[in-house]
């Protein structure tokens, strides 16, 4: 009869086909993820930098920078941040601490209507007082 540790079967493959020692049983191992444009924002909008602020030295994420920059831009009336940020509630759906805090949907529109008659004030102004005003 034929020994135990010689048996061919169901998870018994023949000595000539098992792995010897230390041989591992996928060589060229795991395939890299293919890196793309939405994988290397992510990644790059968590890392954190170094932010001075009242004062005081903060670690934040990139992405909060990104957010703060862009606040402090359409508290002074930049009317690209502004419409940065209603594409940004638009796309993303407004933040639940702002809705908690009474703005709302007609906050919202009332804020859109706003920039639509800003943007025909401009429209309808000579080029050189357009230029003085963002001075």
């Amino acid at each position: 009869m034929e020994d135990d540790n010689d048996a061919v079967g169901y998870k018994r493959p023949p000595k000539s086909k098992q792995y010897k020692p230390g041989q591992s049983g996928n060589p060229s191992g795991r395939k890299k993820k293919v890196a793309n444009l939405k994988n290397d924002l992510a990644a790059e909008l968590r890392e954190s930098i170094v932010v001075h602020e009242n004062g005081r030295v903060r670690r934040i994420t990139k992405q909060q920078a990104f957010i703060k920059a862009l606040m402090a831009l359409a508290i002074k009336g930049d009317i690209r941040a502004i419409n940065a940020i209603v594409a940004c509630t638009r796309n993303f759906g407004a933040p639940d601490q702002v809705v908690e805090d009474g703005i709302g949907s007609e906050d919202l529109t009332l804020l859109q209507d706003y920039l639509d008659r800003e943007r025909q004030r401009r429209q309808q102004l000579p080029l050189s007082k357009l230029k003085k005003e963002s001075k």
